[in-house]
Order: structure tokens, then sequence, then C-alpha cells
């Protein structure tokens, strides 16, 4: 139990794994040298960078925060999504997002920060931020603890925080941010639509087995004005 709440245990597993080997790779820099996301390194075909560069977490203050928002959001979601699609969710927006940060470094090498590699899960974090707050638009939560916040005004100041985090440091380290929360906004927007259309396909079965069941029906004319109409 974390947080007075019980975790489910993908979301324990990806808190744990994100603590666990963000700690083993300040103490073994070799480590986090294979597991960054360095884009020529993709490219020569270490494509396990496009996942592992999500467990490795550099500052110990962002790491703290980062298992502590997994474990209050994941629950939530697993039960709105399942664990599967949590899962999956997750690793996927891990993977696309350092997908086309990498192709995006490819085409642009000023897209690359200083230090040559991405690390850190806060890209996907935001994601799930976003989901969350999509979701269950009437709860809130307390961002840095102080700020509450709740819907949509939850996700208008991720991304304004995540644009004034990359103005005041080295803007290229939040590429991948930037792409995940724009590919979740982008994946929520299609579901919703595709929930609506599905309603508006079921209304529209309705609508027409009503006409068929009451094509039968005619009006009879009142004598008195003060009567109901009839039918028959």
């Amino acid at each position: 139990m974390i947080l007075g709440r019980w975790l489910p245990l993908p979301v324990a597993w990806l808190a744990g794994l994100t603590a666990t080997l963000s700690i083993l790779g300040a103490l073994w820099r070799s480590l986090l040298a294979v597991s960054v996301l360095v884009p020529s390194a993709v490219w020569a075909g270490e494509i396990w960078r496009l996942l592992t560069w999500a467990f490795f977490e550099t500052e110990p203050i962002s790491l703290v925060f980062a298992c502590l928002l997994i474990a209050w959001l994941g629950p939530d979601l697993c039960q709105s999504w399942g664990a599967r699609r949590f899962v999956v969710a997750y690793l996927v927006s891990a993977v696309v997002a350092a997908s086309l940060t990498s192709l995006l470094a490819f085409a642009l090498p000023a897209v690359l920060p200083t230090a040559g590699y991405y690390a850190s899960p806060w890209a996907v974090v935001d994601a799930l931020i976003i989901a969350w707050a999509t979701l269950f638009p009437g709860r809130r939560i307390l961002i840095f603890f102080v700020l509450p916040a709740e819907g949509r005004t939850l996700i208008l100041l991720t991304l304004g925080f995540t644009a004034l985090f990359a103005v005041f440091q080295e803007w290229q380290s939040f590429v991948p941010h930037f792409i995940a929360q724009g590919l979740m906004l982008l994946y929520l927007e299609r579901l919703r639509f595709v929930r609506l259309g599905w309603l508006r396909l079921r209304l529209a079965a309705y609508e027409r087995e009503l006409r068929r069941r009451s094509s039968h029906l005619r009006v009879v004319r009142r004598d008195d004005e003060q009567q109901p109409p009839r039918y028959h």
C-alpha cells in the first residue's frame, strides 16, 4: 500500500522498476550508458533503447515524484482500462515517443540535447496525467502538493509546465515529452470520436426500430378537445 491505496501489481512493477533501474544507473554509469535513448545508437541497431530510456531518471527529486505519480494515477487507469491495456499504453507511449524522437533527431541533429541522449520516465508520466485527467475530469490532484487542478485545467497545466521547463532548461531534452503528450491527446480524441460514432449508430438503430414498431399506430380524432389524443 502506497499513498493510502493498494497498488495493482503492474503499477507496483512499473514504479519499482523505474526506481530500481534509476538507482542502479546512478551507481553503475555503464548500465545507464547502454540503456538511455541515443538516436544514433538506435539507428545502429540498439533498438532496446527505445524502451529502456523511460526507466532511467538522473535527478533524485524527479525520480521520487515520477514514481509517486505512477503509483497515484496507475490504479485508476488500471480500473478504467484494465491492467493489460494500462501496461501496453505505458510501454507503447515510451517506444513510439522514442521512435519519433529518433526520426526527428536524424532529420534535425539540433534536436539532440547537449548530453547526446534522453533518459526520463516523465514523458510517459505526462501522458498518463493527460489520460487520467481526461478519464476522470471531476477528480482533483495537487500539483507539487500545492496547486489543485482537475480535468481540462490539469491537461493545460501539464502542457504549460512542460513548456516552462523547456524554456528555462535545455528545450531539446523535452522533445519526447511533447511527443508523448501529443500522442496521448490524439489517442484519447480518436477514442472519443469512435465512441461518439458508435453511440450515434446505436441511436439511429433504436430510432429505426421504434419507427418500425409504431408504424401500425394511427391517431384517432378527438371529439372533445379536453380529451388527450388516442391511438389504435
